[in-house]
């Protein structure tokens, strides 16, 4: 009963969290997010329940070895806090600039934080600022540090199962076992095919070694990664130029980089950025650069993107604004001769 009186209660106050939610937030966090968190509260208590049954089911029914197993996990347990509350504490001292302060205390958020220490996924109905969403792949998380913080859970499942299927295969399971084994097979089911497969099929070469390309073969990164540069603060490659180049058009024009594909954001290929970009900017002698790579390079001279040397057009420092378009043109050019 208070199992269900519990779950029942941390659906309604997600739920209300949400209705609560800036408009920027709640087109991220959606009601699904309150089916989750649910879920995975189940998973945990369900947990809880199963380890005082050990304990309880050896004192009156003579388990054998019930203690033995009741004691396994009730350490799982209390090591998954452990790492849970480092980790998630790491998280909110990292980014409470990102957070509004002010609505932190409140009786519904403070109790959403309070069970982010026994259920990561809550971290997802945390009162975040609009400047605090940078993840491309898993939107309802506000950039890569949470969604990695999401997977502690996993501290607790893996050894969960492992405990409970040899308490199975050491004699008769009762109810509550099998019961208890599911949930922990469903919550490993999302993180493990759900959640892996989301991140990790989306994200670019930075993370697992993967390189994403846009229509015309250029390497891109997404906007909220920033490009690894050098000390000069000049960009390394020409992958880099374009990246910073499309950041700038941005920035400036608001040009629009990527694309909703099915839900899922795709860049847009170089070639229809850089017409676009055009409008704004009106590189003399547009027609007459031969290539894409060609007229990248001669809008970011404009613009004043550093260009490195080994990008085959001029290359600036970071104290400098840049080439000019003809600068670049004629550069490539010759390059190309």
């Amino acid at each position: 009963m208070a199992i269900a009186v519990s779950s029942v209660t941390i659906f309604f106050l997600t739920v209300w969290i949400r209705c609560q939610m800036p408009s920027y937030q709640k087109k991220r966090v959606g009601i699904s997010n309150s089916f989750v968190v649910v879920m995975t509260w189940l998973d945990f208590i369900g947990d809880v329940g199963w380890t005082y049954q050990r304990f309880y089911g050896d004192d009156e029914r003579d388990e054998g070895n019930g203690k033995m197993f009741g004691i396994l996990s009730l350490m799982t347990l209390c090591a998954s806090l452990v790492v849970t509350f480092i980790v998630m504490a790491k998280i909110m001292l990292k980014y409470r600039d990102k957070l509004r302060r002010e609505e932190t205390t409140l009786f519904p958020n403070l109790t959403i934080i309070l069970l982010s220490l026994t259920n990561p996924q809550t971290i997802v109905f945390f009162p975040w600022k609009e400047e605090a969403y940078k993840n491309d792949v898993e939107k309802s998380l506000p950039n890569k540090d949470t969604a990695k913080a999401t997977f502690v859970r996993l501290f607790e499942d893996i050894p969960e199962f492992v405990i409970q299927v040899f308490f199975i295969a050491q004699g008769p399971a009762d109810t509550l076992t099998a019961l208890n084994l599911v949930l922990t097979i469903l919550a490993l089911l999302y993180f493990m095919v759900g959640k892996c497969l989301v991140i990790f099929l989306g994200q670019d070469e930075e993370n697992i070694g993967r390189r994403s390309f846009d229509g015309w073969g250029t390497s891109v990164r997404r906007r909220g990664d920033l490009p690894a540069r050098s000390r000069s603060g000049v960009p390394g490659n020409f992958g880099d130029v374009v990246h910073e180049l499309k950041i700038k058009l941005n920035e400036l024009f608001g040009l629009e980089t990527s694309v909703l594909v099915q839900g899922m954001e795709r860049p847009r290929p170089l070639d229809d950025i850089l017409a676009d970009a055009q409008h704004y900017v009106c590189v003399e002698n547009w027609e007459r650069l031969p290539g894409i790579r060609e007229k990248a390079l001669a809008l970011a001279g404009e613009l004043g993107v550093p260009i490195p040397a080994n990008c085959g057009g001029l290359s600036t420092g970071a104290g400098e604004g840049g080439g000019t378009a003809g600068d670049v043109a004629t550069e490539t050019i010759g390059s190309r001769v």
